[in-house]
Formats: C-alpha cells, sequence, structure tokens
C-alpha cells in the first residue's frame, strides 16, 4: 500500500500543495490515486468546519504538486487531509501542523468517517514507530469521552489496551494506567449515584468502558 504525506505547507507560490508518494520496500510501485484534499479550520466557537475539498489526482511518482489548493490572501487552514472521504487506498499521513492539531481536536470533527480515520492513522503512525506511546494516550485521553460512536469507542479501547502491553515501558504502566482510570472514572461516573444509575441506560460504550477497567487493572499488576 502506497503513502501519501503532504511537504510543509503551503510552497514558495503560496497556493500549492506538495504530495510525497512512497512504497514499501518489498514492493515499491507507485500509483495513480485520485483523492480529495480536505481543508479545515476551528471557529471562534470551537467547532470544526470543512473549507472546501479539492479533487486530485496523484501521479505514479514520488512527489505531486496540486495547483490552486490554498487561496491567496485567505487565512491557511487549521488541518489538512490528503485522503479526505476515505476515496484512496492508501496511508494518508499528517503533516506536523495536522498532526498537532488532530491530537487536541479529534472529537471536534463532526462527520463520523473523518475521526474514524484520524483514530486509525494516530494508531498507525504508533505502529510504525512515528509516535510515541505516550502521544497516543494522551489524544485517547483528551478525546475519547467525547465520542458517541459506538464502533470507534471500541476500536481506540482495543488499540489502547494494545498500547499498554506492547508499546509502553514497564515503568510508565502506572502512570499511563492512572490516566486511563480517569478517563473511564469520568463517563462512568454517573452510575456511581445509586439512585441517578436506576433511571440511567447502559449503552454499548459504557459497557466497553466498563471491560476495559478491568483490563487496564490486570495490566497494572502484571
Amino acid at each position: 500500500i502506497n503513502t501519501l504525506s503532504p511537504a510543509p505547507w503551503p510552497e514558495q507560490d503560496g497556493t500549492s500543495l506538495k504530495i510525497i508518494q512512497t512504497a514499501p520496500a518489498d514492493h515499491p510501485t507507485l500509483r495513480i490515486h485520485r483523492t480529495n484534499i480536505g481543508l479545515y479550520r476551528k471557529t471562534i466557537h470551537g467547532e470544526i468546519e470543512l473549507m472546501r475539498t479539492i479533487k486530485a489526482e496523484i501521479k505514479p511518482q514520488s512527489e505531486t504538486v496540486i495547483p490552486g489548493v490554498f487561496v491567496a490572501g485567505e487565512p491557511l487552514p487549521d488541518f489538512l487531509f490528503v485522503n479526505d472521504g476515505d476515496y484512496a487506498y492508501c496511508k494518508a499521513r499528517l503533516d506536523q501542523k495536522s498532526l498537532a492539531f488532530a491530537l487536541e481536536n479529534i472529537s471536534c470533527f463532526p462527520e463520523t468517517l473523518m475521526r474514524q480515520l484520524l483514530w486509525l492513522e494516530l494508531y498507525d503512525l504508533l505502529r510504525d514507530g512515528m509516535m510515541s506511546a505516550t502521544q497516543f494516550i494522551a489524544a485517547a485521553v483528551n478525546n475519547i469521552s467525547k465520542e458517541p460512536f459506538p464502533r470507534i469507542v471500541s476500536s481506540v479501547l482495543l488499540n489502547l489496551n494494545a498500547t499498554a502491553r506492547s508499546f509502553i515501558t514497564e515503568d510508565q504502566i502506572p502512570a499511563q494506567s492512572k490516566q486511563l482510570f480517569k478517563i473511564a472514572e469520568k463517563v462512568l461516573s454517573p452510575f456511581n449515584n445509586t439512585k441517578a444509575a436506576a433511571e440511567l441506560s447502559v449503552s454499548d460504550i459504557h459497557l466497553n468502558w466498563a471491560r476495559n477497567i478491568n483490563e487496564w487493572a490486570h495490566i497494572n499488576k502484571e
């Protein structure tokens, strides 16, 4: 599978975006990719809105320059995604500015698909050695308690378990587990009140969190 990565943007002309395509060493084939480039900004009200999408064809070469992505005189976006809508079969990397924005703001994206793609991208960066386990856990602590879609919550919690077991050092386990317990406690806190709990309905999200509290406790004791 090819990887598409935006170069630091914009290019010197102020309006173009360069996309770098790479391929695995054991299958070094570069391909044509037809994709949408999404530009997003955060409003003064804390909402993330799509500024526009630009249809682009990535050539079967290492670099493709897409003209007219940015508009002269217009503020630059806060976030850019080179595979908006998941149309291209590729890994879509984030530039440093967009990565920093995503780590803090995944939960603010209104589209479920975008949030799902970003969580997958963050875990991919972790597995590829391009992000630390503590960064991934911090992103989850900042965002996952606000996620309303059960399938995303389930996927992220599974990845957090894998992260706790495989990507953090033994001396980091107590501190990182404490962070995870704290966010789980926040999600489940309404059920601590017996009277209030009787009036609440238990969702798949609550059950997922409850199961994972036990998992993190087990990891912490190992």
